[in-house]
């Protein structure tokens, strides 16, 4: 572990680019004292001091209380799919398997869906594998896993849930906490993210 006065001698010798990167993309995992430095480094250097709200918002501890709050709010938004809000969002991994030819498609798409259009989602998804996942070498050997793993999901389904929801806000923490954990906020945060596993 580097001694923080050395830290501190190395920062002053980065680039602004790079204190803006870290700032932005990697302060979620400093300690302390190094979050300190990096924002006395802001300061000095003149750099836009939204930097600093972000670095805040982005590494202060998620509290259980928090979590529940942002994790409730998300439960009862629209589903991004149906847009019906008759039921519950949950988290899904859907895993699909497509073979051509030579070589196959394995994909996993993290999604918040009602329990309806996960369910529609996820029997697409295994009728998909099942017909279209077994005509290639890499595909034969890949469509039983994904399967299997599939079934074996179905039991787990509320703890996949619930591991989606607390990667999802521990990703977004600095986003949830600048924008708000109003309805629109987070709306837009779940529609991103599930774009982004298309």
């Amino acid at each position: 572990m580097y001694d923080i006065e050395e830290i501190r001698e190395n920062y002053k010798d980065l680039y602004d680019e790079k204190i803006i990167q870290i700032a932005r993309n990697e302060s979620k995992g400093l300690r302390p004292d190094v979050l300190e430095v990096l924002k006395n480094e802001i300061i000095k250097r003149k750099l836009d001091l939204t930097l600093i709200t972000w670095v805040e918002a982005e590494s202060k501890q998620i509290t259980d209380i928090e979590k529940e709050e942002i994790v409730k709010t998300i439960k009862n938004l629209p589903c991004p799919n149906c847009h019906s809000t008759k039921q519950e969002l949950r988290g899904y991994e859907i895993n699909t398997v497509v073979s051509i030819i030579i070589d196959c498609i394995d994909t996993t798409e993290i999604r918040f869906l009602c329990r309806e259009c996960g369910k529609k989602k996820k029997i697409t998804s295994i009728i998909k594998t099942l017909f279209l996942g077994l005509w290639s070498k890499r595909g034969i050997i890949i469509t039983p896993f994904t399967l299997l793993k599939d079934i074996i999901n179905l039991f787990l389904a509320n703890k996949i849930s619930n591991r989606i929801f607390d990667e999802f806000i521990e990703e977004n923490i600095g986003r949830i906490r600048l924008r708000g954990k109003t309805d629109k906020a987070l709306t837009s945060l779940v529609n991103n993210f599930n774009k982004k596993t298309e």
